[in-house]
């Protein structure tokens, strides 16, 4: 839907053909876009790049945006409420189904004083909180606690209002004006809308559900639509990865292991295909055509690496059968469930490994995992340009004192602001699992080693 203040529902037809070029030293679309009031933002007029894109506004334009919406659901049936887990976050009970999100919830839609419990549908009786249930606001989940009203294996009906999240954009058209589209509101993963051909998107505005008001902080003018790749003559591989980057460039066949946990494990990519390491694979062979490369896998879901070290001998995910005795010619090293590590852990474990690797020939990559929830980023916002987790800076600079190689992918997505997209869009799980274009950003990030970028 394209509207403003004035006008709606009137679609932007196939004159949308090309943004008039700009004059004079344009800006950014940061100078160009402000918010007017609790649910209001100001285009101003002006000209502005857009990445390569040159853009010109020839009128102010003030739009309305409507609130996140709010949804109310009635009579939802649970077969069984499970006994309240303390402590367990998201999975502390069974899961509101509207806010599902791929294993477990999405946080912070739910309206919690709305949450009703009952034993019947309709105007059932209902069941007291804190007495006879339990309920997780932030993440949506609801458990029954012994001792109260409700028998294990006894059915519930559970009413409950919650709010979907939204994107949506301002694009500008041939004339330079400026129109509003909304985008469809989602619990996961919402998208922006598609412009009309030829029209050019200059910001979007993200609207999380249960958003009291607009503030700066939910305007993402775009700024820079892609990721500035790197492309080098003499990439990192071949300094670091000597023995890997010499049996590619001679056409010699490489075997590279794939090492991580869940996301490794393919973490909400669609299919196998679009695994990042089966990605990287194509992407690399493509760079590559003589050498025949070979990825293999040994992930572990909701693990860190020390878990494989821990594992017993003849167990799925021993390190020493799973990584090391394969011999790989280089192994990529992800695990973003190491986070809770510091600097003395870091140094310790992964010098160890480093130590492993060295004595048996085999080249590593570690990667610089992605952004996950923003409640474990510990942000108030999703605009997160930089990341300031401690695990992150010590894991940069334990790699760059080891002269040890390394995928950033956390740069990649820091990136996702100057892209006009919130990161948390990306995480389908709403947690830590990314979607296909995260999965594509860590394949780029690899390949970037290697002197990328290759498609």
């Amino acid at each position: 839907m394209i509207g403003d203040n004035k006008l709606n529902s009137i679609p932007l037809i196939a004159l949308c053909a090309l943004a008039v070029p700009a004059h004079g030293a344009p800006g950014d679309a940061a100078s160009h876009i402000a918010v007017a009031g609790p649910w209001q933002v100001r285009v101003i007029p002006g000209a502005f790049h857009v990445g390569a894109a040159h853009v010109k506004i020839v009128a102010e334009r003030t739009f309305d945006i409507a609130p996140p919406a709010m949804i109310q659901v009635a009579d939802e049936h649970h077969a069984q409420l499970p006994v309240w887990k303390q402590g367990g976050a998201w999975n502390s009970g069974d899961h509101l189904i509207k806010l599902n999100a791929h294993e477990c919830t999405r946080a912070d839609l739910l309206v919690p004083e709305s949450v009703v419990v009952k034993t019947a549908s309709g105007a059932g009786p209902a069941l007291k909180l804190g007495v006879d249930y339990r309920l997780e606001p932030q993440w949506a989940s609801v458990g029954r606690l012994e001792g109260g009203a409700l028998a294990a294996g006894q059915p519930v009906w559970i009413d409950y209002t919650y709010s979907p999240s939204r994107i949506d954009s301002i694009v500008v058209d041939m004339a330079g004006k400026a129109s509003l589209m909304s985008g469809a509101a989602e619990v996961i993963s919402p998208q922006p809308p598609e412009p009309p051909a030829g029209c050019v998107t200059v910001a979007n505005i993200w609207v999380p559900g249960r958003t009291a008001a607009l503030t700066a902080d939910n305007l993402y003018p775009i700024v820079e639509p892609k990721y500035p790749e790197k492309i080098s003559t003499h990439p990192v591989a071949e300094r670091l990865l000597p023995k890997t980057w010499a049996k590619l460039t001679s056409g010699q066949p490489v075997t590279i292991l794939t090492w991580g946990d869940s996301v490794s494990a393919g973490g909400m990519a669609s299919d196998p295909a679009h695994f990042y390491q089966n990605r990287f694979a194509a992407m690399l062979q493509a760079k590559f055509p003589k050498s025949a490369i070979t990825m293999n896998t040994a992930a572990w879901g909701g693990r860190g690496s020390r878990n494989f070290v821990e594992a017993p001998s003849g167990s799925e995910h021993n390190f020493q059968e799973k990584v090391v005795d394969p011999h790989p010619d280089l192994v990529t090293m992800e695990f973003v469930n190491d986070a809770g590590m510091d600097a003395a852990a870091i140094e310790k474990n992964y010098s160890a490994f480093n130590d492993i690797f060295t004595k048996n020939g085999i080249e590593w990559i570690i990667i610089i995992p992605h952004y996950v929830a923003r409640v474990w980023m510990k942000s108030p916002t999703d605009r997160i340009e930089s990341d300031t987790r401690p695990f992150i800076a010590n894991l940069r600079e334990f790699a760059a004192r080891h002269n040890i190689a390394t995928a950033d992918w956390s740069l990649r997505w820091g990136h996702l602001v100057k892209e006009g997209i919130p990161y948390e869009t990306l995480l389908l799980n709403a947690i830590n699992h990314p979607d296909n274009r995260g999965h594509q950003m860590l394949a780029d990030s690899l390949l970037e080693v290697f002197g990328g970028p290759e498609r």
